[in-house]
Protein backbone atom coordinates (compact mmCIF):
# COMPACT_ATOMS: atom_id res chain seq x y z
CA UNK A 1 0.00 0.00 0.00
CA UNK A 2 1.22 3.33 -0.78
CA UNK A 3 1.53 6.42 2.01
CA UNK A 4 1.08 9.83 1.44
CA UNK A 5 0.78 12.77 3.85
CA UNK A 6 -3.20 13.93 2.75
CA UNK A 7 -3.91 17.67 1.64
CA UNK A 8 -6.43 19.86 3.12
CA UNK A 9 -9.26 20.58 1.29
CA UNK A 10 -8.10 21.07 -2.23
CA UNK A 11 -6.67 24.77 -1.40
CA UNK A 12 -10.50 26.21 -1.24
CA UNK A 13 -11.65 28.62 0.92
CA UNK A 14 -15.26 27.64 2.22
CA UNK A 15 -17.10 30.71 3.67
CA UNK A 16 -17.39 33.13 1.35
CA UNK A 17 -20.35 32.79 -1.58
CA UNK A 18 -19.06 32.35 -4.76
CA UNK A 19 -19.63 34.97 -7.14
CA UNK A 20 -20.07 33.11 -9.97
CA UNK A 21 -22.20 29.66 -9.43
CA UNK A 22 -24.45 27.37 -11.87
CA UNK A 23 -24.65 25.50 -14.53
CA UNK A 24 -22.14 25.80 -17.49
CA UNK A 25 -23.73 24.81 -21.12
CA UNK A 26 -21.59 22.11 -22.42
CA UNK A 27 -20.62 23.09 -26.31
CA UNK A 28 -21.37 21.34 -29.51
CA UNK A 29 -18.56 23.30 -31.74
CA UNK A 30 -15.58 25.59 -31.27
CA UNK A 31 -13.81 25.15 -27.93
CA UNK A 32 -15.14 22.01 -26.71
CA UNK A 33 -14.31 22.14 -22.92
CA UNK A 34 -15.57 24.09 -20.19
CA UNK A 35 -12.63 24.67 -17.41
CA UNK A 36 -13.52 24.53 -13.56
CA UNK A 37 -10.53 26.98 -11.24
CA UNK A 38 -9.12 26.56 -8.25
CA UNK A 39 -10.77 29.26 -6.34
CA UNK A 40 -14.59 28.58 -6.05
CA UNK A 41 -15.35 32.02 -6.02
CA UNK A 42 -14.72 32.40 -9.40
CA UNK A 43 -14.80 29.01 -10.50
CA UNK A 44 -17.40 28.48 -13.33
CA UNK A 45 -18.75 25.27 -12.55
CA UNK A 46 -18.85 25.49 -8.72
CA UNK A 47 -22.77 25.30 -7.70
CA UNK A 48 -23.67 27.12 -4.08
CA UNK A 49 -24.26 24.09 -1.97
CA UNK A 50 -26.50 24.00 1.37
CA UNK A 51 -24.84 25.19 4.88
CA UNK A 52 -22.46 23.50 6.48
CA UNK A 53 -23.18 20.99 9.40
CA UNK A 54 -21.10 18.49 11.66
CA UNK A 55 -17.23 18.73 12.01
CA UNK A 56 -14.80 21.03 12.51
CA UNK A 57 -12.43 20.96 8.94
CA UNK A 58 -9.36 20.83 10.70
CA UNK A 59 -8.11 17.18 10.26
CA UNK A 60 -8.19 15.95 7.02
CA UNK A 61 -10.72 12.71 6.03
CA UNK A 62 -11.40 12.44 9.79
CA UNK A 63 -13.75 15.31 10.60
CA UNK A 64 -14.34 17.45 7.97
CA UNK A 65 -16.93 20.02 7.86
CA UNK A 66 -20.41 18.46 5.27
CA UNK A 67 -22.21 20.01 3.57
CA UNK A 68 -26.18 19.82 2.57
CA UNK A 69 -27.25 19.56 -1.65
CA UNK A 70 -28.17 22.63 -2.86
CA UNK A 71 -32.25 22.90 -1.88
CA UNK A 72 -33.24 22.99 -5.02
CA UNK A 73 -32.33 19.53 -5.90
CA UNK A 74 -34.86 16.60 -5.42
CA UNK A 75 -33.50 13.00 -4.74
CA UNK A 76 -35.08 10.58 -7.19
CA UNK A 77 -33.03 7.31 -7.26
CA UNK A 78 -29.07 6.64 -5.72
CA UNK A 79 -26.81 3.54 -6.01
CA UNK A 80 -23.27 2.99 -5.31
CA UNK A 81 -20.98 0.48 -7.10
CA UNK A 82 -17.61 -0.98 -5.94
CA UNK A 83 -15.20 -0.87 -8.40
CA UNK A 84 -11.98 -2.36 -9.34
CA UNK A 85 -9.11 -1.35 -11.12
CA UNK A 86 -5.63 -2.93 -12.19
CA UNK A 87 -2.85 -2.69 -9.58
CA UNK A 88 1.02 -3.44 -10.00
CA UNK A 89 2.89 -4.14 -7.15
CA UNK A 90 6.11 -5.84 -6.17
CA UNK A 91 6.10 -9.15 -5.29
CA UNK A 92 8.24 -9.76 -2.73
CA UNK A 93 8.75 -13.63 -2.80
CA UNK A 94 9.35 -13.48 -6.76
CA UNK A 95 10.81 -9.91 -6.77
CA UNK A 96 8.90 -9.14 -9.42
CA UNK A 97 6.21 -6.43 -10.81
CA UNK A 98 2.48 -8.45 -11.19
CA UNK A 99 -0.80 -6.36 -12.17
CA UNK A 100 -3.87 -7.72 -10.04
CA UNK A 101 -7.53 -6.43 -10.10
CA UNK A 102 -8.25 -5.20 -6.53
CA UNK A 103 -11.57 -2.80 -5.03
CA UNK A 104 -9.85 0.58 -5.20
CA UNK A 105 -13.01 2.91 -4.62
CA UNK A 106 -16.93 3.43 -4.78
CA UNK A 107 -18.78 5.53 -7.28
CA UNK A 108 -21.86 6.68 -6.04
CA UNK A 109 -24.20 7.57 -8.90
CA UNK A 110 -27.35 9.47 -8.60
CA UNK A 111 -30.07 11.24 -10.12
CA UNK A 112 -32.32 14.41 -8.99
CA UNK A 113 -34.92 16.76 -10.34
CA UNK A 114 -34.00 20.46 -10.09
CA UNK A 115 -37.02 22.24 -9.07
CA UNK A 116 -36.21 25.40 -10.08
CA UNK A 117 -36.54 24.38 -13.97
CA UNK A 118 -38.05 20.41 -13.57
CA UNK A 119 -34.90 18.79 -15.51
CA UNK A 120 -32.96 15.95 -14.51
CA UNK A 121 -29.28 15.92 -12.91
CA UNK A 122 -27.08 13.36 -13.01
CA UNK A 123 -24.40 13.00 -9.98
CA UNK A 124 -21.83 11.61 -9.82
CA UNK A 125 -19.28 10.66 -6.76
CA UNK A 126 -16.13 8.77 -6.04
CA UNK A 127 -14.59 7.94 -2.91
CA UNK A 128 -11.22 5.98 -3.59
CA UNK A 129 -10.92 3.24 -0.56
CA UNK A 130 -8.47 4.55 2.08
CA UNK A 131 -6.80 3.38 5.63
CA UNK A 132 -6.06 5.93 7.88
CA UNK A 133 -2.08 6.22 9.42
CA UNK A 134 -1.40 6.86 12.97
CA UNK A 135 1.12 7.01 15.25
CA UNK A 136 1.55 4.00 17.30
CA UNK A 137 2.12 5.61 20.48
CA UNK A 138 0.39 8.86 20.27
CA UNK A 139 -3.01 7.94 17.93
CA UNK A 140 -2.03 11.32 15.93
CA UNK A 141 -2.58 11.74 12.42
CA UNK A 142 -0.34 11.20 9.55
CA UNK A 143 -1.27 10.35 6.86
CA UNK A 144 -3.71 8.56 4.36
CA UNK A 145 -2.43 4.67 2.34
CA UNK A 146 -4.58 3.53 -0.59
CA UNK A 147 -4.27 2.43 -4.14
CA UNK A 148 -5.64 3.86 -7.89
CA UNK A 149 -6.49 6.41 -9.14
CA UNK A 150 -9.95 8.15 -11.32
CA UNK A 151 -8.66 10.56 -13.76
CA UNK A 152 -11.80 10.70 -15.71
CA UNK A 153 -15.51 10.08 -15.09
CA UNK A 154 -17.01 9.09 -18.52
CA UNK A 155 -20.81 9.35 -18.51
CA UNK A 156 -22.81 7.64 -21.75
CA UNK A 157 -25.76 8.34 -23.30
CA UNK A 158 -26.12 11.39 -21.62
CA UNK A 159 -27.58 13.44 -25.15
CA UNK A 160 -29.93 16.30 -25.90
CA UNK A 161 -29.06 19.97 -27.24
CA UNK A 162 -29.18 21.61 -23.33
CA UNK A 163 -26.73 19.37 -21.73
CA UNK A 164 -24.95 21.30 -18.32
CA UNK A 165 -22.48 20.40 -16.23
CA UNK A 166 -21.54 21.70 -12.62
CA UNK A 167 -20.21 20.48 -9.65
CA UNK A 168 -20.39 20.94 -5.37
CA UNK A 169 -18.83 19.98 -2.57
CA UNK A 170 -20.44 17.32 0.12
CA UNK A 171 -17.41 17.27 2.46
CA UNK A 172 -14.72 20.03 2.79
CA UNK A 173 -12.11 17.04 1.80
CA UNK A 174 -13.70 16.65 -1.52
CA UNK A 175 -11.75 17.25 -4.62
CA UNK A 176 -12.88 19.84 -7.86
CA UNK A 177 -14.15 19.38 -11.05
CA UNK A 178 -11.37 20.06 -13.21
CA UNK A 179 -13.21 20.22 -16.60
CA UNK A 180 -16.35 19.03 -18.65
CA UNK A 181 -16.71 18.47 -22.22
CA UNK A 182 -18.75 16.42 -24.26
CA UNK A 183 -16.41 13.88 -25.43
CA UNK A 184 -14.52 10.58 -25.36
CA UNK A 185 -11.25 12.33 -24.71
CA UNK A 186 -9.02 13.05 -21.60
CA UNK A 187 -7.55 15.22 -20.66
CA UNK A 188 -4.29 13.24 -19.50
CA UNK A 189 -3.89 12.88 -23.59
CA UNK A 190 -2.23 16.71 -24.41
CA UNK A 191 -2.18 15.82 -27.54
CA UNK A 192 -5.47 14.83 -28.46
CA UNK A 193 -8.29 17.40 -29.58
CA UNK A 194 -11.46 17.25 -27.72
CA UNK A 195 -13.86 16.19 -30.75
CA UNK A 196 -17.39 16.65 -30.19
CA UNK A 197 -19.76 13.49 -29.33
CA UNK A 198 -23.10 13.97 -28.31
CA UNK A 199 -23.92 11.16 -26.26
CA UNK A 200 -20.72 11.31 -23.88
CA UNK A 201 -19.72 13.74 -21.07
CA UNK A 202 -16.60 13.55 -19.69
CA UNK A 203 -15.73 15.28 -16.64
CA UNK A 204 -12.10 15.27 -15.48
CA UNK A 205 -10.54 15.43 -11.79
CA UNK A 206 -7.59 13.67 -10.44
CA UNK A 207 -9.43 11.23 -7.46
CA UNK A 208 -5.92 9.87 -5.81
CA UNK A 209 -5.22 8.40 -2.85
CA UNK A 210 -1.49 9.01 -3.03
CA UNK A 211 -1.78 12.25 -3.84
CA UNK A 212 -4.31 13.49 -0.82
CA UNK A 213 -7.40 13.91 -2.72
CA UNK A 214 -9.12 10.43 -2.38
CA UNK A 215 -12.67 11.96 -2.86
CA UNK A 216 -14.15 14.27 -5.24
CA UNK A 217 -17.29 16.35 -4.79
CA UNK A 218 -20.61 15.79 -6.63
CA UNK A 219 -19.72 16.44 -10.27
CA UNK A 220 -23.45 16.79 -11.81
CA UNK A 221 -24.95 16.55 -15.70
CA UNK A 222 -27.92 18.12 -16.18
CA UNK A 223 -30.64 17.73 -19.02
CA UNK A 224 -33.68 18.23 -20.38
CA UNK A 225 -34.50 14.66 -20.87
CA UNK A 226 -37.80 13.98 -19.24
CA UNK A 227 -36.93 9.96 -18.00
CA UNK A 228 -34.33 7.99 -16.56
CA UNK A 229 -32.79 4.57 -15.98
CA UNK A 230 -30.38 1.79 -14.99
CA UNK A 231 -27.94 1.17 -18.06
CA UNK A 232 -25.60 -1.50 -17.85
CA UNK A 233 -21.91 0.28 -19.52
CA UNK A 234 -22.90 4.10 -18.53
CA UNK A 235 -20.44 5.19 -16.62
CA UNK A 236 -16.67 4.75 -17.41
CA UNK A 237 -14.24 5.15 -15.03
CA UNK A 238 -10.87 5.94 -16.06
CA UNK A 239 -6.93 5.63 -14.65
CA UNK A 240 -4.77 7.29 -17.15
CA UNK A 241 -1.91 5.70 -14.46
CA UNK A 242 -0.07 8.58 -14.40
CA UNK A 243 1.71 6.95 -10.93
CA UNK A 244 2.33 3.59 -12.56
CA UNK A 245 -0.80 2.17 -12.14
CA UNK A 246 -1.72 0.38 -15.29
CA UNK A 247 -4.00 2.92 -17.90
CA UNK A 248 -7.60 1.49 -17.68
CA UNK A 249 -11.35 2.40 -18.01
CA UNK A 250 -13.80 0.48 -15.49
CA UNK A 251 -17.48 0.03 -17.53
CA UNK A 252 -20.26 0.11 -14.78
CA UNK A 253 -23.81 0.69 -14.72
CA UNK A 254 -25.12 4.06 -14.36
CA UNK A 255 -28.30 6.07 -14.88
CA UNK A 256 -29.00 7.14 -17.81
CA UNK A 257 -31.50 9.37 -19.69
CA UNK A 258 -34.22 7.94 -22.18
CA UNK A 259 -35.26 6.43 -24.61
CA UNK A 260 -31.73 6.32 -25.51
CA UNK A 261 -30.82 7.01 -29.36
CA UNK A 262 -30.40 4.20 -32.03
CA UNK A 263 -26.94 5.50 -32.28
CA UNK A 264 -26.45 5.10 -28.89
CA UNK A 265 -27.10 1.35 -28.76
CA UNK A 266 -25.02 0.91 -32.42
CA UNK A 267 -22.14 1.71 -29.63
CA UNK A 268 -22.71 -2.37 -29.00
CA UNK A 269 -21.52 -3.59 -25.14
CA UNK A 270 -21.06 0.23 -24.26
CA UNK A 271 -24.84 0.51 -23.29
CA UNK A 272 -26.60 -2.45 -23.23
CA UNK A 273 -29.76 -3.27 -21.05
CA UNK A 274 -32.11 -0.86 -19.61
CA UNK A 275 -34.18 -1.52 -16.22
CA UNK A 276 -36.31 0.51 -14.19
CA UNK A 277 -37.20 3.33 -16.02
CA UNK A 278 -38.42 6.31 -14.01
CA UNK A 279 -40.98 8.95 -15.57
CA UNK A 280 -42.11 12.10 -15.02
CA UNK A 281 -45.10 12.74 -12.79
CA UNK A 282 -47.56 15.63 -13.15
Amino acid sequence: MKFTTALVTAGFALASTPALAGFQNLPSSGTLRVYGINNILVDPLFITQGAATGGTGTLPFIDPFTFALPTNFTLLASRSTVFELPITELNPITDTFETEFEEVGTFHDAVFRDTTDNKLVFGSRITMHFDVIRDPDTQAFLGISGEGEINDIFRYGLWGDDVQAGWTFVTSDDNRLFSAVRSANSTINPDALDTFDPYVVGLASDINVEEGAPVSGWFFVKTGIAEFALVDGAVGLFQAGEEGQEPFQARIAGFAPVPVPAAVWLLGSALVGVAGVARRRG
